[in-house]
């Protein structure tokens, strides 16, 4: 190759060259794309919307594709998701963002990411969710009161949001068992309150502090409130009634006192009403006055008949006058049957000749829990007679006495019935046991009878024959 061919190729491949690297220079100062953001704010209330925008500006002509990530995507939507734009040209990208109800105020944030090709640029949003709905609950503070007495609390309620909203209230601890709301719903515009009665009747039982909270409960959102405080309850009514014990065991015809101390557990004086129901009794007193920390005693007394045994209650409801606190008890009197007798004979029937004389075996037992003298009496003929009219028992112990019967010999044959009755001399208490006698007359009771063996008796002439005879006696 010549020297000038050289040049000129040399020439050739450094414009070439030049070219190159120029063309290199343009595209690597083109921008792909640029995005700006308008922005009105970035705080919000929850349930409401604000709007972000987002404007693209193409460097070339291409296809754009948007997507949305961070802790804000599950409320933004975003749109377009995609679209077409020549070099130049701008693009709006709208990102609504709207947190739920029920969303927790705080910092969240999203990132609406740009592509085109594989070119992608990313924009960071921090949304600020503000307590739009927030609300205020107050109420007195600790009440002194009586235990058995009613109080009024009064709470109040203010709406610091920027809506209007209704509300739930409710009671909560222990002091919501015995206490109620004035209302249980109430609506409250922006900044406005209202005030609401708490009404507590305190049990007689319940002494000392006892916490009450107030809840006030969005209708609308998630927002809640709620304050306590303590209703002081001090003893200042109590009292008591009480017995040495709840049972008690005597005998028919016994007497019983039952002693009842009443105690004043108050600091102040009272007045108290006794009403009293039981049978066979009555109590000693109707109404009694107590100084405060003091006691009185009253009784009841009880006397059942003889031979009244059972079990009986005894009931006692009393009233205070100061705090109108009613107590109740009941006794139980179990009345035994202590004076009882048994009577039995040896026969409960016979047969016997009239002018004769029999006796029977008559045991008379004490079969209660007390010494007694018995009478007896025999009911029935004058002809029969017992040993003893009177005798004395220890408990359980028996005698045995004898029944004479000796009917005269003129004495009609019949069947005679004997009753013969054992009576307690204190108590009245009774028991009877009967024997039949069957008399027979001197002909049925001396009856004889003769009979022979034979009928024929055959003799020979100058002979001799033995006849045989029976005597019976059929009486």
């Amino acid at each position: 190759m010549s020297k000038t061919n050289r040049l000129r190729t040399f020439i050739v491949l450094t414009l070439i060259t030049m070219s190159l690297l120029a063309g290199s220079l343009i595209t690597t100062n083109v921008k792909a794309f640029d995005i700006t953001t308008q922005l009105a704010t970035n705080t919000v209330c929850p349930g409401s919307t604000i709007l972000i925008e987002d404007i693209v500006t193409a460097g070339t002509s291409g296809n754009f594709e948007v997507t949305m990530d961070g802790s804000a995507a599950s409320f933004v939507t975003t749109i377009p998701y995609s679209f077409d734009m020549l070099s130049g040209e701008n693009k709006s990208v709208y990102s609504y963002v709207t947190p739920p109800s029920g969303i927790t105020p705080g910092l969240y944030s999203f990132n609406v990411n740009i592509k085109q090709g594989s070119d992608t640029k990313q924009i960071r949003h921090d949304i600020v969710v503000e307590n739009c709905n927030e609300l205020a609950v107050k109420i007195e503070k600790p009440q002194e009161t009586c235990s058995c007495e009613a109080l009024t609390s009064k709470v109040i309620v203010k709406n610091n949001g920027i809506y209007e909203q209704g509300y739930e209230l409710k009671l909560l601890g222990p002091a919501a068992d015995f206490s109620k709301l004035e209302k249980q719903k109430i609506k409250l515009k922006p900044g406005e309150e209202t005030e609401v009665n708490v009404y507590s009747n305190v049990p007689c039982s319940v002494i000392g502090n006892t916490d009450l909270t107030v809840q006030a409960e969005s209708l609308e959102t998630s927002a809640v409130a709620s304050a306590t405080t303590q209703i002081v309850s001090k003893q200042c009514f109590g009292y008591s009634v009480k017995t040495e014990k709840d049972f008690y065991s005597i005998c028919d015809g016994q007497s019983l006192s039952i002693p009842v101390t009443v105690k004043n557990l108050g600091s102040e004086e009272n007045t108290y009403e006794i009403n009293f129901k039981g049978k066979f009794s009555h109590i000693t007193k109707r109404q009694v006055t107590i100084a405060g920390n003091s006691e009185s005693t009253l009784g009841i007394e009880m006397s059942p008949p003889y031979l009244q045994a059972g079990t009986y209650n005894l009931e006692l409801e009393s009233l205070s006058d100061k705090g109108s606190i009613i107590l109740k008890k009941i006794m139980t009197v179990e009345v035994k049957k202590c004076h009882d007798l048994s009577i039995n004979i040896e026969k409960s029937s016979d047969k016997m000749c009239n002018a004769l004389t029999n006796t029977y075996s008559v045991d008379v037992t004490n079969t209660g829990e007390v010494n007694t003298t018995v009478s007896l009496k025999v009911n029935g003929p004058t002809w029969a007679k017992l040993s003893q009219n009177t005798i004395s028992l220890i408990p359980g112990e028996h005698k045995t006495l004898t029944l004479e019967v000796n009917p005269p010999y003129g004495t009609t044959a019949k069947t005679y019935s004997i009753n013969i009755k054992a009576t307690d001399e204190v108590s009245k208490a009774e028991a009877t046991t009967e024997i039949s006698i069957e008399t027979q007359t001197k002909d049925e009771c001396y009856m004889p009878r003769i009979s022979m063996t034979n009928d024929n008796i055959e003799v020979s002439k100058d002979g001799t024959a033995t006849a045989m005879f029976v005597v019976e006696n059929k009486g």
